[in-house]
């Protein structure tokens, strides 16, 4: 089948995306025509996540439509990577590795539990969302072939990172000044896709000899660490701050170790000796009721874990579902379930897990998480070109700071947002390079 045959499937196809309006179904028809372009190759596909999946909220399409439209999208060209393979006669030589196989007992687990779920279809729905991160990964290490494709990659995660920052401080020209959100809806989905977005811009940035190049990835790498912190998203910084401490000791960087290690002391020592810095801290982290809100969420979750401890509620869960209808008592309680019918949102990866599948599931989310961060130390241990082994050393920096990042909220792992896609797509990439013995730069 010839390209063109594929390129006029793409067309009709993307044409039934006018029905979502005039505005809308414009902007994703000019948006896809420029996909077209890029899906020459199956990389595209890749590409294609990397430059449309941090587009959660634009002005004028409603947030509801934009999500569905991007699934749309994402279905689309799957099918147009599957046509071409088939027309290439290429074989999908997809297996299943270490991180497969624990993300693949993980859904199985979660399903066997969802048959004794409170809402079976619902907690299998979800299950079914989760099921296409694992499927970006795939199709990321998959369909990234050569060097020039992961240069590609960077790019597109440049223009994405770029475009979201500045679109956030662009609101600081009107006057209107508020916790950063790029363009998703809420500022700590923001936070986490640049947390998966970040690890390879400074790896670009440390690692290109070319000037030029190197400016505009230091150029991005600033602009998001500072929307970064603009998003007041401390998850995010916690995750951040993991992410720099492990990226500096793994790469045994003993002069930024001892330089991080010095600024942390003078900053504990300042908040606790100056009532105004403390004070100031007090109000800039948001530390009292926002804290005690989680801490009455993680409660009620762990008490519902003590009943069901091996197959768990689901993961379509209610206020009610967990926390009963016994009388509310205190105000944070009052303010954590002040919607009975509002989903269960515990801001805790790990708490959600135990709810939703048990002490097996937390067990296997876990494993995920231990063979990612393997898989990542034996790539790095098993090349010897250094633009490779920072790469590697940024994604256990990554990974390390998801796993932080995932004790305050639904994380980079397993979340609920499009801004997942960044983390699975980092991950894929980087196990491309490793798997096909790809080189970053030319030498």
């Amino acid at each position: 089948m010839r390209h063109w045959v594929v390129a006029f499937i793409d067309s009709t196809l993307v044409g039934t995306l006018a029905l979502l309006g005039p505005l809308a179904g414009s902007v994703f028809f000019i948006g896809l025509a420029v996909l077209l372009a890029l899906i020459i190759s199956p990389v595209g596909l890749t590409l294609a996540l990397t430059l449309l999946s941090h587009l959660a909220e634009v002005s004028g399409i409603e947030f509801s439509t934009m999500r569905m439209a991007k699934y749309a999208i994402l279905i689309v060209i799957l099918w147009i990577t599957l046509l071409r393979y088939l027309s290439e006669k290429k074989a999908l030589g997809v297996g299943l590795g270490e991180i497969e196989k624990a993300f693949a007992l993980f859904i199985g687990w979660s399903l066997l539990c969802s048959l004794f779920a409170v809402r079976p279809l619902g907690s299998a729905l979800t299950l079914m969302r989760l099921t296409t991160f694992l499927l970006v990964y795939l199709v990321a290490k998959e369909t990234i072939e050569n060097s020039s494709h992961v240069r590609l990659f960077l790019w597109a995660l440049l223009i994405s990172v770029f475009s979201s920052s500045v679109f956030s401080f662009a609101s600081l020209a009107s006057g209107k000044y508020a916790r950063f959100t790029g363009f998703f809806a809420n500022p700590n989905a923001f936070g986490i896709f640049l947390n998966s977005s970040i690890p390879l811009l400074l790896t670009a940035l440390l690692t290109c000899r070319q000037k030029a190049t190197r400016f505009l990835f230091g150029i991005g790498t600033l602009l998001g660490s500072c929307a970064l912190l603009l998003t007041w998203s401390r998850a995010s910084w916690i995750a951040l701050f993991g992410f720099v401490l492990t990226f500096i000791l793994v790469e045994r960087r003993k002069k930024a170790v001892i330089a991080l290690a010095s600024v942390a002391v003078f900053a504990v020592i300042a908040v606790l000796t100056s009532a105004v810095i403390y004070s100031s801290f007090y109000h800039l982290t948001r530390i009292g009721m926002s804290s005690n809100r989680r801490i009455v969420l993680w409660q009620h979750g762990i008490d519902a874990a003590v009943d069901r401890p091996i197959i768990g509620y689901g993961f379509d869960l209610r206020n009610t579902d967990v926390r009963g209808e016994a009388a509310m008592t205190g105000i944070s309680e009052i303010i954590s379930f002040r919607r009975s019918d509002e989903g269960y949102n515990p801001h805790c990866l790990y708490i959600a897990v135990l709810v939703g599948a048990g002490v097996p599931g937390l067990i296997l989310v876990l494993m995920i998480y231990y063979r990612l961060l393997k898989s990542q130390c034996v790539a790095r241990s098993g090349t010897s070109y250094k633009a490779n082994r920072v790469m590697h050393s940024a994604m256990i920096g990554m990974i390390v700071g998801s796993i932080l990042n995932s004790m305050f909220e639904m994380g980079s792992l397993l979340g609920s947002g499009s801004y997942v896609i960044y983390f699975w797509l980092s991950l894929g990439v980087t196990a491309a390079v490793s798997e096909k013995k790809l080189e970053i730069w030319e030498r």
